[in-house]
Formats: structure tokens, sequence, C-alpha cells
């Protein structure tokens, strides 16, 4: 084989694998776009949640502060 049909080779698998991969880009495209509201719902649920957690600690760090500036 000389280099311009292992060149060729090369490019033929290269734009096989390339629409393969685009076609599992496409297949997930189109799974996100069906979960989207979900996927959103979960995001925002997972930020309160976060949020929620932040906001208990501080409150219990701030009653333990205070528990030891009144011993």
């Amino acid at each position: 084989m000389n280099r311009y049909v292992r060149l060729g080779l090369l490019i033929l698998l290269t734009v096989l694998l390339l629409r393969f991969a685009f076609g599992v880009l496409a297949l997930a495209m189109r799974l996100v776009s069906l979960l989207f509201p979900l996927l959103m719902l979960v995001g925002a649920g997972l930020v309160v949640y976060g949020l929620v957690r932040h906001f208990q600690r501080r409150q219990l760090r701030s009653r333990a502060s205070h528990r030891e500036l009144e011993d």
C-alpha cells in the first residue's frame, strides 16, 4: 500500500467515526430535549436543597457560638 491508499483509508475511517459520533450526539440531544423539564426540576431541587442545608448549618454554628459566649 502506498501512502495515498493509507491516507484514503485514514480519511474514510475518520469520516465513519465522525458519522457514528454525531449520531450518538444527536441521540443524546434528543434524550436531553425529552427529559429537559425533569432535568430542570431536579437541578432546581438540588439548588434549593443545598441552600437549605447551608442555612441550617450556618444557624447551628451561630447557636453554638452563642452558647460558648454564654458559658
